[in-house]
This record gives structure tokens, sequence and C-alpha cells, in this order.
């Protein structure tokens, strides 16, 4: 019992302590814009970081969860899910690259090699730039 409350508490404090600003609209739909992250050049780095905490009475013997989409450990403190945000936009190119990683892309994300730590990956260039029309 001590240690759930020890963990409850420690949750809490990293609830309160991680609040921070919340963006309801996007401006761009083609390249939505996930936080402000830092500039240098053209390039523009952002991150994200969920963490999560777990106990589960029915849980397996391998200490995993069935049936849970995002938090599948148990007694434990993770990482749900990380990711690195990579925006590049000059003139008429754009790139995205987002690698993610935690226990969410583990239990989801199941392709070969490399790309299932990929969450999202594009790349643009404008063919009309008075029209906004992108390839």
């Amino acid at each position: 019992m001590k240690h759930i409350a020890l963990l409850r508490i420690f949750l809490s404090l990293v609830f309160l302590l991680s609040s921070g600003e919340l963006n309801a609209q996007i401006t761009n739909p083609a390249m939505p814009d996930t936080g402000k992250g830092e500039r240098l050049a053209d390039l523009r780095i952002g991150a994200y970081l969920d963490l999560y905490g777990g106990w589960f009475s029915a849980a397996g013997k391998d200490g995993s969860v069935p049936y849970f989409v995002s938090m599948n450990r148990n007694r434990e403190v993770n990482v749900n899910l990380a990711m690195l945000d990579f925006r590049y936009a000059k003139n008429r190119v754009r790139a995205r690259l987002m690698p993610g990683f935690g226990t969410y892309m583990n239990a989801n994300y199941t392709e070969p090699g490399g790309l299932g730590y990929l969450v999202e990956a594009n790349a643009g260039y404008c063919l009309f730039p008075d029209k906004q029309v992108w390839l």
C-alpha cells in the first residue's frame, strides 16, 4: 500500500509540473505544428514526452497487460510515447520526420526494420506558390 501511495504522489507531481501550453487549432493542416520547437536556420526541432505508471491486478506473468494499446506495462513507470519532430521548410520545399519510441510504439507499430519507429514522414514541393498547391 505504501508503494501505491508514493506512486500516486509522484504521478500527481509529474502532472502538476508538466502542465503547459495547449494548442487547439492547426493553422496549416498540411504540416501540423505540434509545438514551437527550436529553430536552427530552416530546420525546426521539437519533442514530445508522455510518461505513465500503472498497477493492474490482472497482468500477465511477463509484466504486460493484455488488450491495452497504450500503457501496457505493469507495476512500473515507463515511457508511453517519446517523439522527436524535425521540420524543414524553405521557399518551395518542406519535409517532416517524426521518429517515436516507447511502449505505445512497441505495442502498435509492427512494421519491419526501422519503420516500426516512424510516426510520420513526408516531403512536399510547392507547384504554384501563388496558390499554395503542394505535391
